[in-house]
């Protein structure tokens, strides 16, 4: 796509952004009311799922009121993408979705994520412990040891850390951006960096992925990605979940239930 063309996209997105984030902002547009009662019933029930939890009324690994809780998040984007694109022709296109997905998530999930990472937390609290009992086991192991292949601990070093860092980051960030963090991580470990003089290193293989993103999450320490991950994978919408991102969180995913295994 020609450079000027990016630019007018680019420019048309801001301009649809603040279109749809005004929409929403205003207290009086029928759009707002009905996503501020959507949302605040959802804070309601969330808040009851953690009181009967918390209380031993329902079980703290039963998953049908999570899973319904994450169904109806979703469904109520959902909803409020098509009522935008009723309400403002120039929200219409698919161009638009992203712009529309990114505003909902400020005024709507972002506001019900702690909730619903708690409930999870609260629904997988043994899981969460056992990956953080493992994380402190091999917190001292070398990448050699945890079988990370030799590219990365004898020449990229960098790499490791610059994913450890970036994986610290997700907790305090948004839904959408935390899925940009873990597809960054997984595309920075998969990469073939440049090779030094003399040395022919060849692609990340999936077989080095999972001993890679394992070392990288145990020297992270941050066992609640484990939580913050299956609510990514409920919460995000199916365009996000089938491509590359859905690719990277499972590939993540797969590593943490790994070192699971390992308690």
């Amino acid at each position: 796509m020609p450079a000027f063309s990016l630019q007018y996209l680019r420019q048309l997105k801001e301009q649809e952004k603040r279109t749809a984030d005004m929409a929403w902002r205003d207290a009086k547009h029928p759009l707002s009311q009905w996503l501020v009662k959507e949302r605040t019933g959802l804070q309601m029930k969330m808040a009851q799922t953690m009181d009967a939890m918390g209380s031993g009324l329902v079980a703290k690994d039963g998953s049908k009121g999570e899973a319904a809780l994450c169904s109806e998040v979703v469904s109520v984007v959902r909803t409020a993408v098509l009522m935008l694109g009723l309400a403002f022709e120039s929200l219409r296109s698919d161009e638009m979705w992203d712009v529309c997905y990114g505003v909902l998530e400020d005024h709507f999930t972002w506001p019900l994520w702690p909730q619903l990472l708690g409930i999870l937390r609260l629904q997988n609290s043994q899981a969460e412990q056992r990956v953080a009992v493992v994380m402190g086991q091999l917190s001292q192991k070398t990448p050699k040891e945890m079988h990370v292949p030799p590219l990365f601990w004898q020449h990229h070093q960098n790499v490791l850390e610059e994913t450890i860092h970036m994986l610290r980051t997700v907790p305090r960030l948004s839904p959408s951006q935390k899925i940009r963090v873990l597809v960054y991580v997984v595309r920075l470990i998969c990469m073939d960096p440049a090779s030094p003089e003399g040395i022919q290193d060849k692609p990340l293989g999936a077989d080095d992925l999972v001993p890679t993103l394992s070392y990288v999450l145990v020297q992270s320490a941050v066992p609640q990605l484990y939580s913050e991950c299956l609510a990514l994978e409920q919460v995000l919408d199916s365009r996000y979940m089938l491509g590359e991102e859905g690719y990277c969180l499972t590939s993540i995913l797969m590593a943490l239930k790994y070192l699971e295994s390992l308690s």
